[in-house]
């Protein structure tokens, strides 16, 4: 019979969740059910913080370069239909797309999944 080495174990074990918690408890704290950063936090980021996106306009140029052609055009066609209530067909023509392709599936299940657009009662907006 082989002799199995064991794997030495550390003095004490931490999840990553309990090492990230011990980790930021300086940094993040919750105030009225949120997360929030603190003074400590700011101070340890320094000027590499951006600042968080207010409108939806912003949030997409943030997420344009990550998009998909398909994906661009279907929320540039919602953008132009001032936010949406859309369905697929006509989705499809403005961002002219074929609906029946996976070209159209594929892209709007980008858009869907980023959570940048919704679909409501058959009908697709931008999720502002």
């Amino acid at each position: 019979m082989k002799h199995q080495r064991q794997r030495a174990r550390p003095a004490f074990e931490m999840s990553v969740e309990d090492f990230l918690a011990r980790r930021c408890v300086r940094l993040l704290q919750t105030q009225h059910g949120s997360i929030v950063i603190t003074r400590e936090g700011i101070n340890a980021v320094g000027d590499k913080a951006q600042q968080a996106p207010q409108t939806f306009e912003e949030i997409y140029e943030r997420w344009k370069p990550r998009l998909n052609a398909g994906a661009r055009r279907m929320i540039d066609a919602l953008l132009e239909h001032d936010g949406g209530q859309l369905d697929r067909s006509s989705l499809a023509a403005a961002s002219g797309i074929d609906q029946n392709k996976s070209t159209f599936r594929a892209a709007l299940g980008a858009i869907k999944t980023a959570g940048l657009v919704v679909e409501e009662g058959g009908l697709l907006r931008l999720a502002r």
